[in-house]
């Protein structure tokens, strides 16, 4: 697999290993030292967002008294003589660790010699502010939780080229903030879906996964093998299959949603496999779900994903709103499909 770098192969091939081989022997180091590069567990009490909203008004130089425990990656890594500077992101945000030879026990400092950017560290102590003005956390603890083996991509550019983006989505997720806001918009999004629909009422079903036949129109499926049974089976294309029978088993109004792949190909907008929604609405003849649904869909989904959403998907909705016509309707979700099926199970 190739690394996150956009130097030549043979040159970032041996820097790569020669890096990877440095840490291995700060891993066996800190064994030496008798400190676990891989904790078992470390109890925090809050994220580097709550520090800053509630401590970020206090003037430099200032002690809250307050003490705080968290954890993070470590992204920045200063020392000075006896103390340090050491900046860790967490799901929220970035926030500085103060580290100093005199508050650190014996182990938490020798932790400093062998600290690498990547690692991922928790800290406990009192919430202060710098006398240059940085929020920070004055540890008096200091926990190695996971060596990183590997480097992280270069600081500002990070990764560059397309195709690594999506074969090192981990170490894309860590070093750009802005991707993990995607994937948490679109969590958001999805709840406000499931919100609105149980509200009027959906029940969710899961259907399974491998079907005796192929569905999903002309689109070609992936085919298994089913052992103990010696039958053939094919990787679901078609939610609906199965929310059709429970529609004619009497529950009235259903949705389904999960993973629909097929072979189509990929690129780097796109994969093989398709995040869909299924709802169903027996009665109706359509205008139940055309006529009502999809507009209160988009707009609490807006609401849910925040400002963000706007700033990486410029086309938010594609819901026609066409009532009394059975068929479906697309809602543009991360490359993912929303399908809305209204009427009878013939349709």
């Amino acid at each position: 697999m190739p690394e996150p770098t956009e130097e030549p192969p043979e040159e970032a091939g041996g820097r790569l290993q020669h890096v990877v081989a440095a840490r291995r022997d700060s891993l066996e180091r800190l064994r030496g030292k008798g400190i676990e590069p891989f904790a078992l567990g470390f109890d925090k009490d809050a994220d580097a967002a709550d520090v800053v909203a509630e401590f970020g008004q206090i003037e430099p130089g200032a002690e809250t008294g307050a003490r705080r425990a968290l954890a993070g990656r470590v992204v920045l890594l200063r020392r000075h003589g006896r103390v340090a500077f050491v900046v860790i992101r967490d799901r929220s945000g970035d926030l500085q660790l103060f580290l100093s030879e005199d508050t650190l026990p014996a182990k938490g400092w020798a932790l400093m010699d062998e600290l690498n950017l990547g690692d991922i560290v928790g800290a406990s102590g009192e919430v202060v502010r710098t006398k240059r003005g940085e929020l920070s956390l004055k540890a008096d603890r200091l926990v190695l939780l996971t060596k990183s083996l590997r480097p992280p991509p270069e600081k500002w550019k990070g990764i560059q080229d397309p195709e690594l983006k999506v074969r090192l989505r981990p170490v894309q997720l860590f070093s750009d903030p802005v991707y993990r806001e995607i994937v948490s918009a679109r969590a958001r999004v999805l709840h406000a879906f499931r919100e609105e629909l149980d509200s009027r009422g959906f029940v969710e079903v899961e259907t399974p996964v491998l079907h005796p036949t192929a569905g999903g129109a002309i689109a070609r499926p992936f085919t298994t093998h089913h052992r103990a049974l010696d039958v053939d089976l094919y990787l679901r294309i078609a939610l609906e299959l199965y929310l059709k029978r429970v529609l004619v088993g009497g529950l009235e109004r259903l949705r389904g949603k999960g993973i629909e792949p097929f072979a189509l190909g990929f690129d780097k907008d796109g994969s093989t496999t398709w995040d869909g929604s299924s709802t169903w609405a027996g009665s109706g003849g359509g205008s139940p779900c055309w006529g009502r649904c999809p507009r209160p869909w988009a707009g609490r989904s807006r609401r849910r994903a925040g400002p963000s959403w706007s700033t990486w998907h410029s086309s938010t909705t594609s819901i026609p709103s066409r009532p009394g016509v059975r068929g479906s309707s697309s809602w543009s979700c991360s490359r993912s499909s929303w399908s809305t099926r209204c009427g009878s199970p013939r349709s």
